[in-house]
Protein backbone atom coordinates (compact mmCIF):
# COMPACT_ATOMS: atom_id res chain seq x y z
CA UNK A 1 0.00 0.00 0.00
CA UNK A 2 3.11 2.33 0.69
CA UNK A 3 4.62 1.63 -2.58
CA UNK A 4 1.09 2.13 -4.67
CA UNK A 5 0.00 5.37 -2.92
CA UNK A 6 3.91 6.74 -3.59
CA UNK A 7 3.95 7.44 0.41
CA UNK A 8 7.45 6.36 1.23
CA UNK A 9 7.14 8.69 4.53
CA UNK A 10 4.28 6.20 5.87
CA UNK A 11 5.69 4.10 8.82
CA UNK A 12 5.56 -0.14 8.69
CA UNK A 13 1.79 -0.40 8.77
CA UNK A 14 -0.23 -1.74 11.84
CA UNK A 15 -3.64 -2.64 11.82
CA UNK A 16 -4.44 0.11 14.27
CA UNK A 17 -3.51 3.08 11.59
CA UNK A 18 -6.14 5.67 10.88
CA UNK A 19 -6.52 5.87 7.31
CA UNK A 20 -6.90 8.89 7.28
CA UNK A 21 -5.36 11.17 10.63
CA UNK A 22 -2.26 8.49 11.43
CA UNK A 23 -1.28 8.52 7.45
CA UNK A 24 -2.69 11.32 5.68
CA UNK A 25 -4.40 9.03 2.93
CA UNK A 26 -6.80 11.74 1.79
CA UNK A 27 -10.37 10.69 -0.25
CA UNK A 28 -8.61 11.15 -3.62
CA UNK A 29 -5.91 8.44 -2.92
CA UNK A 30 -9.02 6.16 -0.68
CA UNK A 31 -10.18 6.51 -4.79
CA UNK A 32 -7.12 5.73 -6.26
CA UNK A 33 -6.92 2.58 -3.80
CA UNK A 34 -10.19 1.35 -5.07
CA UNK A 35 -9.69 1.22 -8.49
CA UNK A 36 -6.37 -0.66 -7.66
CA UNK A 37 -7.92 -3.28 -5.64
CA UNK A 38 -10.61 -3.62 -8.36
CA UNK A 39 -8.07 -4.19 -11.56
CA UNK A 40 -4.88 -4.94 -10.44
CA UNK A 41 -6.26 -7.22 -7.12
CA UNK A 42 -9.74 -8.38 -9.55
CA UNK A 43 -11.57 -7.40 -5.94
CA UNK A 44 -15.13 -6.98 -7.39
CA UNK A 45 -16.35 -3.93 -5.19
CA UNK A 46 -20.38 -3.81 -5.05
CA UNK A 47 -21.03 0.36 -4.40
CA UNK A 48 -23.74 -1.16 -1.93
CA UNK A 49 -21.07 -2.90 0.31
CA UNK A 50 -18.88 0.60 0.70
CA UNK A 51 -19.24 1.78 3.68
CA UNK A 52 -17.24 4.88 5.88
CA UNK A 53 -16.15 2.53 8.15
CA UNK A 54 -14.37 0.61 6.05
CA UNK A 55 -12.25 3.58 5.45
CA UNK A 56 -11.25 4.06 9.22
CA UNK A 57 -8.34 1.70 9.93
CA UNK A 58 -5.86 -0.30 7.77
CA UNK A 59 -7.27 -3.22 10.01
CA UNK A 60 -10.87 -2.61 8.85
CA UNK A 61 -9.67 -1.78 5.17
CA UNK A 62 -7.99 -5.70 4.95
CA UNK A 63 -11.36 -6.61 6.72
CA UNK A 64 -13.31 -5.55 3.71
CA UNK A 65 -10.82 -6.58 1.19
CA UNK A 66 -11.04 -10.72 3.03
CA UNK A 67 -14.57 -10.07 2.78
CA UNK A 68 -14.68 -9.57 -1.37
CA UNK A 69 -12.01 -12.57 -1.66
CA UNK A 70 -15.31 -15.10 -2.57
CA UNK A 71 -16.91 -12.65 -4.69
CA UNK A 72 -13.59 -13.02 -7.16
CA UNK A 73 -15.60 -16.75 -7.81
CA UNK A 74 -18.54 -15.08 -8.87
CA UNK A 75 -20.11 -16.06 -5.16
CA UNK A 76 -22.47 -13.48 -3.67
CA UNK A 77 -20.89 -10.75 -2.05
Amino acid sequence: MKTRLGRKDIPALQEQHRLNEDLGIDSVMLLQLLVWMEVELGLPIPEEEVDPRIFDTVGSLLQFMESLQGCRNNTPC
